[in-house]
């Protein structure tokens, strides 16, 4: 920028960096000098989304990636980030969503190739290729890990086509579990579709979706006989050649939201997921002694809501003297910090009853600080997955609100997988009365968050072998329907 101050691009890549490591404002600043430049640049328009997304601006970050669609309508990168943002916002299904989906799919991942020959044997073990830019130290790897490391070998060899560009601790560990593994970063969707397919892959899973760095595309190109998606995405991805969406009854109620997908629907006995708890991690404790309550959020800024931030308030409202800790990165930026605390002002909580928190260097410590807080509140309509669990994982008790989609329904299927059903209120008046039902028992002692840890340790949502054995019968199912389906 110093060497040509008028080079737009230089400017989008400034504002990239500086949202990578925090610094939303900034990023936003560079995004708009970047745009006076060159008003309809693709990146920074992007970039400019990415940036306002983390400080709660969702809005304005659509109508910023609308434009970026508009001028680059060839980058399915941009097409998939306009449609992750609205989960953030979109309470039910519709087939407004649905169609969005499905435009994305018809326009960057059309059915290309004809499902590859394969021996049409219903009984033989099965090579399974996981699709994935996130098998680093990111959420599906919690959730993914298990599976990998139960696979029945004589059932399912599994494969993984990883994009990951910078490969951590948990990229070795996990390729440390597959049979097969194939770094695909930058690789186009064509050479990983051959690959796949000259790899002999029966079951292609995407685990990403819509998110960053998807690789949606390659699926068009059928690489395998039985395409799935699961983990990574709370909505249809509107590929036609994706055949299956893997979820649970609770999350997907039948007959409910099947007609709002372009895949078929398999839901799994019990919860979707089966969740690996980071190792190491600290033991579960209590702060010590407080003025009243705590109640607390570690979920990204975006997902708190105006709707969110109003119920919240009215849960610190009806449990006089409690507190409201949040913690995300974007709490690092003042500005951000400001804006939740006077829409929650509004709603009759003063300043001093908050708490924020930035970014915490390294695992250990993010999840020692759920020892500073009683009761989790869990957001709506994009639920919490990764720090649902985790809070349940440190002795912290989830309180939720189900809604009538997937993305507003996963704590719900979490809760009752933990054995803790009665914690997933109806409606908001439910779920105002259990958040305050739960912080008016004497706080939580030590022994109490250790005693659920110790429970959620027994429980279906840490049974990683009992999920892949249905996991597995799942794969089963879909393969012995493509084998009758070849009249052998």
């Amino acid at each position: 920028v110093a060497l040509d101050p008028d080079d737009a691009r230089l400017h989008a890549n400034r504002a990239d960096a500086l949202q990578r490591t925090g610094r939303l404002t900034d990023a936003a600043a560079a995004c708009r000098r970047a745009l006076t430049l060159a008003p309809d640049h693709p990146e920074a328009l992007g970039n400019l989304g990415n940036a306002l997304a983390p400080q709660g601006r969702v809005r304005e970050a659509a109508a910023a990636y609308d434009r970026a669609v508009a001028a680059a309508p060839g980058a399915a990168d941009l097409a998939s980030g306009r449609l992750f943002l609205r989960q953030y916002t979109e309470t039910a299904n519709t087939t407004a969503r649905l169609a969005a989906h499905a435009a994305w799919g018809v326009r960057f991942a059309p059915a290309v190739h004809a499902p590859p020959a394969r021996e049409a044997r219903p009984d033989r073990p099965l090579r399974v290729g996981y699709v994935s830019p996130d098998l680093r130290e990111h959420s599906v790897a919690h959730f993914i890990s298990g599976p990998l490391a139960r696979h029945d070998p004589r059932v399912v060899e599994a494969r993984a086509y990883a994009a990951v560009s910078r490969p951590d601790a948990v990229t070795a560990h996990l390729r440390g579990l597959c049979a097969g593994w194939r770094n695909v970063a930058g690789w186009s969707p064509e050479a990983v579709a051959g690959q796949a397919r000259a790899d002999g892959v029966d079951v292609l899973v995407d685990l990403a979706g819509h998110t960053a760095g998807n690789l949606l595309p390659v699926f068009g190109h059928r690489p395998a006989p039985v395409q799935v998606t699961w983990i990574g995405y709370p909505d249809t991805t509107g590929v036609a050649a994706m055949d299956y969406r893997l979820t649970d009854a609770v999350t997907d109620p039948p007959g409910i939201t099947d007609p709002f997908h372009t895949e078929t629907l398999v839901r799994l006995s019990g919860c979707f997921l089966a969740y690996t708890p980071p190792e190491p991690a600290p033991e579960p404790a209590c702060d010590g002694p407080a003025a009243g309550p705590v109640f607390g959020s570690f979920n990204k800024r975006q997902k708190l809501t105006p709707a969110v931030l109003d119920l919240w308030a009215a849960v610190l409202c009806a449990v006089p003297g409690s507190r409201l800790m949040l913690k995300d990165r974007a709490f690092d930026q003042p500005e951000v910090v400001e804006g939740v605390a006077a829409r929650l002002e509004k709603g009759g909580v003063s300043r001093e009853r908050l708490v924020f928190h930035g970014h915490t260097p390294g695992r250990t410590a993010h999840l020692a600080a759920y020892n500073h807080i009683d009761v989790a509140l869990d957001p709506f309509p994009y639920n919490g997955t990764t720090t649902t669990c985790e809070a349940l994982w440190m002795g912290v008790p989830v309180v939720g609100l189900t809604g009538s989609r997937h993305a507003a329904r996963v704590t719900t299927s979490l809760l009752r997988a933990a054995g803790l059903p009665e914690l997933a209120a109806v409606d908001k008046a439910a779920c105002v009365a259990t958040a305050a039902a739960v912080a008016g028992r004497a706080r939580r002692t030590t022994a109490a968050r250790r005693a659920l840890r110790a429970r959620l340790a027994r429980s279906p949502l840490l049974d990683a072998a009992a999920f892949t054995r249905r996991l597995e019968a799942a794969y089963q199912a879909m393969w012995r329907r493509w084998c009758a389906g070849q009249g052998r």
